[in-house]
């Protein structure tokens, strides 16, 4: 990578997790390989109206106003310190979309995203869908046609998909473990989207245990094909570190050489379609790992120069599972019968024909 990697900065002193991530780039000398952009604040009723209810925004104003505070979710309190954190996490997405569809760059979010917000409350640590703003705000004000969301959380974006499960312009793609075994309990094939958005929500669930290999079949077979067929603008691409094996409130298996796989995979797809991104990076629960599976996706999608063997879990050696081939047959056909009729890549969808390509 010959270029700084562009960074909207406002609110990140928030987030320890982001600055687990700066102390990391310090000790290794690579904080000179990202330029930190000064984060635009923008009219805030206009475009947080574009993804939430009135009433709801009218509820954050009320606790930040009058300091008190709300506690629908346990997990996600509401009160003057939790709305304001959340409103720059927004201006920081929206700041990097802009910046990316003006400059013709990829940037990226660190800490944003926030994919379980919905249009009227807040869930899963997420109180406002900075995904949802940014992207609406460039289809509705800056010309934008066609925008792809790949999360890659471990948890299924199920806000982001309740916002746009109307809209056609927007595909939404989750790679995501089983909601049967996993918060937010959403996100099987066939909750495919409606009205003139059904079929532009995908969600490609995996079976608790499921490794690297699971999470890239899923990722090329089903992901990018779909997002290829679909002709995108812009992608945006959400996910952290939650996948990780250690991680204590998921069950996938990646490590951290799986991470940097994705990276690189990314990398080489955006590549070989010339496609323009936002990268947002959030989540993982396990402070221990959290930074070093961030670089690690980094280094594999911008090239840093640290090389997969820097990220390797010699602690971590063993998986936990190993053959989760039947479960992603299944999810596989539970796609070629919800969205086969929509796009023609996934008619044919199966692990047998991957084999025989292969």
């Amino acid at each position: 990578m010959t270029e700084t990697l562009p960074i909207p900065t406002w609110g990140l002193q928030f987030k320890p997790s982001v600055a687990r991530f700066a102390r990391l780039l310090d000790e290794l000398g690579m904080a000179d390989r990202f330029r930190w952009l000064e984060t635009q604040m923008y009219g805030a009723e206009g475009l947080l109206e574009l993804a939430h209810s009135r009433k709801y925004l009218e509820l954050l104003r009320r606790v930040t106003t009058e300091d008190s505070e709300v506690v629908r979710e346990q997990d996600t309190p509401l009160n003057r310190r939790t709305v304001l954190e959340a409103e720059q996490t927004v201006w920081q997405a929206v700041s990097a979309a802009h910046w990316a569809w003006r400059e013709k760059q990829t940037t990226l979010v660190l800490g944003g995203g926030f994919h379980h917000a919905r249009p009227s409350r807040e869930a899963g640590f997420c109180i406002l869908n900075g995904l949802a703003v940014a992207a609406l705000d460039l289809l509705e004000n800056h010309g934008v046609e066609r925008i792809a969301i790949l999360d890659t959380d471990a948890h299924a974006g199920d806000g982001t998909a309740e916002i746009l499960a109307e809209d056609p312009r927007v595909l939404k793609i989750s790679i995501h473990q089983d909601p049967r075994t996993l918060y937010p309990r959403w996100g099987e094939p066939r909750q495919a989207g409606h009205g003139a958005g059904e079929g532009c929500t995908v969600n490609i669930p995996l079976a608790k245990g499921a490794g690297w290999n699971e999470f890239c079949s899923a990722l090329v077979r089903v992901a990018w094909s779909t997002i290829a067929e679909f002709n995108p603008q812009i992608l945006f691409r959400t996910g952290g570190a939650d996948m990780h094996r250690s991680d204590p409130l998921s069950d996938l298996t990646l490590n951290n050489c799986d991470f940097h796989g994705l990276g690189r995979w990314i990398r080489y797809l955006c590549d070989e379609a010339g496609l323009l991104s936002v990268e947002f990076l959030a989540s993982g629960y396990n402070e221990y790992v959290q930074a070093s599976s961030w670089l690690a996706y980094l280094d594999g999608r911008f090239g840093l120069g640290l090389g997969d063997t820097a990220f390797e879990d010699f602690a971590l050696e063993h998986r936990k599972w190993r053959n989760r081939t039947a479960a992603l047959e299944q999810t596989f056909l539970e796609l070629r019968k919800a969205l086969g009729w929509k796009w023609e890549c996934l008619r044919e969808l199966s692990l047998e024909a991957e084999s025989k390509s292969a």
